[in-house]
């Protein structure tokens, strides 16, 4: 018990990997538009950007399972953030990878963003195969991952994901509620964004679950109330 307890706060503590995110199949190659300014071309990895991601990585090691369980709601506020678990294909093992994400469900399919740029394992791996399946709070969807590449829908998707980020959503370097248009597209310029559809061309639903649902009331009120008991009798039994 005590081993499950610990994944669950390491699982938390990761932020859910941040804003990390997928990319799609490479005939999708992103469009430069005149109303966004054109990604420059990536340079080498600084030390802190592969520390920091290697960090992440090492914390996804807890958060998968707790993600893959029905215990992922228990973790899952608007200050926390919320985070689906996406399932790719290894393109060179063929076998099934899974990497945690902060997602928000927006006109029927769910968004994400590429929080290390086309470097992430998962968004190459897309790059070979764009069939996904994304595990949501209490369910699984089989989908197909797309590049967008409308700046205005890019634009759209970005605040939605940030906000649904927690406090993930301002280490981009600006603040999603307020930041103004423009600062926000360069901030996250070389973010690639993904729409994921339904393979059955159905919309998707958000659930209580979900960024913007109130099962987080109930829970946090639950977990504020036990540990108030906790602290009490801590108290009592000096």
């Amino acid at each position: 018990m005590g081993r499950l307890v610990l994944r669950f706060r390491y699982a938390r503590a990761a932020g859910w990997c941040l804003v990390a995110g997928a990319a799609v199949a490479p005939s999708l190659q992103p469009a430069t538009s005149p109303q966004e300014p054109a990604t420059p071309p990536q340079q080498p990895p600084s030390p802190a950007s592969v520390r920091l991601r290697d960090f992440f990585l090492r914390l996804n090691r807890w958060a998968v399972p707790v993600l893959r369980s029905p215990v992922g709601p228990l973790f899952m506020n608007p200050l926390a953030g919320y985070a689906m678990l996406l399932r790719t294909r290894g393109r060179r093992s063929g076998a099934s990878r899974f990497a945690p994400l902060n997602y928000a469900i927006v006109d029927g399919a769910v968004y994400c963003l590429a929080g290390f740029g086309r470097r992430t394992h998962w968004f190459r791996n897309l790059c070979a195969e764009p069939r996904v399946a994304v595990r949501l709070p209490l369910r699984w969807i089989e989908g197909v991952a797309e590049l967008v590449t409308d700046p205005d829908e890019r634009l759209r998707a970005v605040r939605a994901v940030l906000h649904a980020a927690g406090w993930a959503g301002f280490l981009v370097g600006a603040n999603p509620w307020s930041a103004p248009d423009d600062i926000l597209r360069a901030k996250t310029a070389g973010l690639p964004v993904v729409r994921v559809r339904r393979v059955d061309g159905d919309s998707i639903v958000p659930g209580p679950a979900d960024p913007g649902g109130w099962l987080w009331v109930p829970i946090v009120g639950a977990q504020l109330w036990f540990a108030r008991r906790l602290r009490r009798r801590l108290v009592g039994s000096r």
